[in-house]
């Protein structure tokens, strides 16, 4: 058995319309306000080799990802990246 197919079978796929939509979890797309600036923004967690972030995927191991993972709608974030303290409201949950 290839390396691919055991690594496959060790995972269940998930429907993204079947998963909670009460705290962010791996596979959830989440729609974040920037406090600062009022500006939304649409994001689905993903593992790192998934994470594209001209199509809206993040890894979940990325300080953002790392930001989100569990967090509510209504729930505040604060990230630090290079250019300053970035704030955010996680608005959804899709």
């Amino acid at each position: 058995m290839s390396t691919s197919q055991t690594i496959a079978n060790r995972f269940e796929i998930s429907d993204p319309e079947k998963l909670p939509k009460n705290r962010a979890i791996f596979g959830s797309r989440v729609v974040l306000e920037n406090i600062d600036t009022g500006q939304d923004v649409e994001y689905q967690l993903v593992g790192p080799d998934e994470s594209n972030i001209e199509k809206g995927r993040i890894s979940v191991s990325s300080p953002l990802g790392k930001a989100i993972i569990g967090k509510k709608p209504g729930d505040a974030l604060t990230l630090q990246t290079p250019g300053g303290k970035r704030n955010y409201e996680l608005v959804e949950i899709l």
